[in-house]
């Protein structure tokens, strides 16, 4: 089926004009939006006659409470994963104005699966009370029932609710038709918000990013015309890493019009089940959520986003938002905690205002936070903190002179590891292309703990060596065995003397190949201020030899090295502090 990118307003036929609002999202009178995601978590069933549903009534009852405090939060907008909303619910938001969106904003709701009668007696349901957006369905094909996103919003006059739904373009792949492979039904429009407008807006849902109108992305940029696109990316996915559910914003930020572009997912919790009905004991899990909001990162000729991003990330933390790089394509993703939450955060528009030719700062920024209350039927303010304990195998060789990883913070462990690590804090907080994290500091998923684990069993490694005097290089003998990690106030040092004198500290690190010894060294170098003017004389790097296990170390330095400290002239090495610039997002 071909795809269609229609404006919001030609689903009202004639009456579009007059019947849809303008939106704050889309406008420049503010340059942030209030966006509200629910991550929430549940057991779903999926059959091919009926959809995929979630029966818990206290999933109902968090829904409810979710729409109130987006009420109250007044978000721009609001949006949850696939298939989270029941459709008993839309009937009370039409009857219940502590339930709908104040002027100007938009609900994105996913709801349950439905039977494709139940799905147009619905509609034709809720034409009696509001204005129903219809024309998108023209062209639908037509199976068993219908999964979709409903747009909720108040109208031009503010007279009536409006809804709009645009159904599912393609079925998620399945080994066995067990629901959407046989039962989904297809639209083959997806809605445009922002014609004329100075940001746009439009949603792909799930399996959609991957539909061959969809996945290159073009058909959002027409003839190659920049748009400020907010795209909106709701899932109920155990996978959302997937090479092929990532092809559409891989391909869009590997093209200049991801410069203007803020890509926004919603996924199920962890802990949340896919329990197929046609296929008794089978089922499915969601481990690794990872909702996310990717934006490009604007560097102005420079490479010092970690710098620059060091107030925003520290604060987000907090809020159960962390933050990964990716090199290759320079965008940033701001991705959520696992667990199930509500979480408030404050984003610039992909456009805000001001002359096109200067990229503005902006943030991504997490403000408040929501926990399931007490009787899981409803929501609470809270903190949610990412879990920072340690891999075993680097917790039982970090004791005694070695334990300063255990206490440190989120922060200083990023630059400790890094260090560690030969790739600095910026390769702590680098994901690989296929959007992995190996970051130590803290637990992000169970698809990020495997290469979590194989980096901490490196800094391991290193303890082991370094415990053992003898064997230490010409470099480090000065110290007499008298050391301990830490982190140098002023020189890019993990390893100081017990004293805590700086002027005889070290770099030391671990690499897993012999062969990347050298070339590790040489780009600490380059890396750091003035490194090859400095630096030389105070890094080893250390791996294990492939045939005999035998450690091996770079530089060789002879045994009368006697080279006194050279720290007059050091260049200034901070790892953070008060900057004059705003963090770029």
């Amino acid at each position: 089926m071909a795809i269609s990118v229609i404006p919001i307003e030609q689903c009202f036929g004639d009456e579009g004009e007059s019947v849809v609002p303008s939106f704050d999202f889309l406008e420049i009178m503010d340059p942030t939006f209030r966006l509200l995601r629910m991550q929430c978590k549940g057991d779903v069933f999926a059959n091919p006659e009926l959809g995929v549903r979630n029966a818990s009534i206290l999933h109902a009852e968090k829904c409810r409470e979710a729409l109130k405090l987006a009420r109250v939060h007044r978000a721009d907008i609001f949006v949850t994963p696939e298939y989270a909303i029941p459709i008993q619910l839309i009937d009370e938001i039409i009857g219940t104005p502590d339930l709908q969106p104040h002027p100007n904003k938009l609900w994105c709701l996913c709801s349950e699966g439905v039977p494709w009668e139940t799905f147009e007696n619905k509609l034709n349901e809720w034409s009696d009370h509001a204005y129903v957006g219809k024309k998108v369905l023209d062209g639908a094909y037509i199976k068993n029932f219908a999964g979709f996103i409903l747009y909720i919003f108040q109208s031009k006059q503010a007279d009536k609710l409006c809804i709009v739904p645009q159904l599912k373009l393609q079925p998620m792949r399945e080994d066995l038709f067990v629901c959407e492979g046989d039962g989904l039904s297809r639209g083959e429009n997806v809605i445009f918000f922002g014609n004329q407008k100075p940001n746009q807006l439009v949603s792909v849902i799930c399996a959609d990013a991957y539909h061959p109108g969809i996945k290159d992305s073009s058909i959002f940029y027409p003839r190659g015309n920049e748009r400020k696109l907010i795209i909106l990316h709701p899932q109920l996915n155990p996978a959302p890493r997937n090479g092929e559910m990532a092809s559409l914003r891989n391909n869009l930020f590997s093209q200049e019009w991801g410069d203007s572009t803020v890509y926004i997912t919603a996924n199920w919790a962890a802990g949340s089940t896919i329990f197929p009905e046609r296929r008794p004991g089978e089922k499915h899990a969601v481990q690794n959520p990872w909702s996310g909001i990717y934006r490009r990162f604007f560097n102005y000729g420079d490479d010092q986003w970690a710098e620059k991003l060091r107030s925003i990330r520290n604060e987000n933390v907090k809020h159960g938002l962390g933050f990964a790089f990716e090199r290759y394509r320079k965008y940033k993703v701001w991705f959520a905690h696992k667990n199930e939450h509500l979480q408030l955060l404050v984003v610039r528009k992909p456009y805000g205002g001001g002359p096109s030719i200067v990229k503005t700062s902006g943030t991504v920024q997490a403000v408040k936070l929501y926990l399931p209350n007490e009787r899981n039927d409803g929501w609470e303010a809270s903190t949610l903190h990412f879990q920072t304990a340690l891999p075993d195998g680097l917790m039982l060789e970090a004791t005694d002179e070695f334990a300063y990883p255990i206490h440190a913070s989120i922060e200083e462990r990023d630059i400790f590891f890094g260090l560690c690590l030969g790739h600095l804090e910026k390769g702590e907080l680098t994901m690989s292309a296929s959007e992995q994290s190996s970051r130590i500091s803290y637990h992000i998923d169970d698809a990020c703990e495997l290469g979590r684990a194989r980096q901490a069993d490196r800094v391991a490694n290193l303890i082991k060596i370094l415990k053992n005097p003898t064997t230490l290089p010409a470099q480090l003998r000065k110290l007499q065995g008298k050391y301990t990690f830490a982190l140098a106030r002023r020189a890019p040092f993990n390893l100081l003397p017990k004293s805590g004198n700086e002027k005889s500290g070290a770099l030391v690190c671990y690499v897993e190949r012999e062969s990347e010894m050298k070339e590790t060294a040489e780009r600490i170098l380059r890396e750091i201020p003035y490194g090859h003017a400095w630096l030389e004389d105070f890094i080893c790097i250390f791996s294990t030899k492939d045939v005999t296990g035998e450690i091996a170390h770079y530089p060789h330095v002879s045994d009368e090295f006697t080279k006194p400290d050279r720290v007059e002239n050091r260049p200034e090495f901070s790892h953070g502090g008060v900057s004059i610039e705003q963090p770029f997002d």
